[in-house]
C-alpha cells in the first residue's frame, strides 16, 4: 500500500523490486506551466499517461505537441505515449500537469514509440448492477509491447470493481496468466474512501482503506474493491508478466455470480 504526496517535479512512487515486484515500477510527474522532465527509459518500456493538463513530449527524432484533453481523470479519455527501452524523452508542461509514469522491465526493444490519443482508447462496460464499471484500455493489444499493459477503470458511486473476485498469479495455459499489478486511485470528491480486499485462501487476507492518491501493488491473490456511496472512483492499472495476456481465474466461491450474466463469455475484467 502506498500514498502519493503531490509535489513539484518527478516522484518515484514504487521502486523496482518493491514487495516482490519483478517488472513493474511507478512514478508521477507534477509540473507547472513551463516545467519539464528529462529521462531515459533504460531497461524498461514506459507508458506516460496524462492524468490532467497539457504537455509536449519529445523523443530523439519525434515531437508530439499539445497533448492532453482532460481537466482531471473523470473528464474524458486519456492521452498516452508508449516508449520502448533505451529511449531518451522529455516532457514539457504547457499548463499545470500531472502524468503517471508506468514502467515494466523489458529485455528487448520490440516496437517503436507510439502516441495513443483519446480516440484510440477502447472503452467497454463490465458487470451489471452495483458491480458495473467502465474500463478504458490504453496500452493493450494496440501496442506490441513486451510486458506492459495499462488502462483505467471508472466506478460509479457505491459500486464494486475486480468483481467477482479474480486473480492472475499463475501461468495456466489458456486459463490464467501470471501478472503482477499496481493500482493507483483517485476519488471524486477527494474526501471519499473505498475498501480493497487482497486474499489468496492460504495465508493472506487483508483490507486496505483507499483514499485519493493512494495505491496498491500485488503479485498474487484475489483483489475486489468497492467505493463508498456518493463518491466516484478512478484507478489506473498497470500489469506486467512474461505472458502478456489478461487471463484471470475467478474465485470458485463466486463463480455463480458470473454464470448468471448472459454475455459472460465476452467479459474481460479489470
Amino acid at each position: 500500500f502506498f500514498r502519493y504526496e503531490r509535489r513539484g517535479g518527478y516522484t518515484q512512487v514504487v521502486k523496482a523490486g518493491t514487495a516482490g515486484l519483478r517488472y513493474l515500477r511507478f512514478s508521477m510527474l507534477a509540473a507547472e506551466k513551463g516545467g519539464n522532465c528529462k529521462a531515459l527509459s533504460e531497461d524498461a518500456e514506459t507508458g506516460l499517461v496524462i492524468l490532467s493538463g497539457r504537455c509536449d513530449v519529445e523523443l530523439a527524432d519525434t515531437v508530439w505537441t499539445d497533448l492532453g484533453e482532460r481537466e482531471d481523470v473523470f473528464s474524458g479519455r486519456a492521452t498516452a505515449v508508449y516508449i520502448p527501452p533505451k529511449v531518451e524523452y522529455e516532457v514539457r508542461a504547457r499548463e499545470n500537469l500531472e502524468v503517471a509514469i508506468c514502467e515494466a522491465s523489458a529485455g528487448e526493444v520490440r516496437s517503436e514509440p507510439k502516441l495513443i490519443q483519446p480516440r484510440d482508447v477502447q472503452t467497454r462496460s463490465v458487470g451489471i448492477g452495483n458491480w458495473k464499471r467502465e474500463i478504458h484500455d490504453i496500452i493493450v493489444d494496440n501496442v506490441p509491447a513486451q510486458r506492459l499493459l495499462v488502462g483505467e477503470t471508472f466506478n460509479p458511486p457505491g459500486s464494486w470493481s475486480s468483481y467477482p473476485p479474480h486473480k492472475h498469479d499463475q501461468d495456466i495455459p489458456g486459463r490464467e496468466s501470471k501478472l503482477e499489478e499496481i493500482y493507483f486511485y483517485k476519488i471524486q470528491p477527494e474526501d471519499g474512501f473505498g475498501i480493497q480486499r487482497i486474499y489468496d485462501r492460504r495465508d493472506t487476507d487483508k483490507l486496505y482503506l483507499l483514499r485519493n492518491n493512494t495505491g496498491l501493488l500485488f503479485t498474487r491473490g484475489y483483489h475486489p474493491l468497492v467505493i463508498a456511496p456518493g463518491y466516484r472512483l478512478y484507478y489506473l492499472w498497470m500489469l506486467a508478466g512474461n505472458n502478456r495476456a489478461i487471463q484471470v481465474s475467478i474465485d470458485p466461491e463466486y463463480q455463480w455470480i458470473l454464470d448468471a450474466i448472459p454475455d459472460k463469455g465476452k467479459r474481460r475484467p479489470r
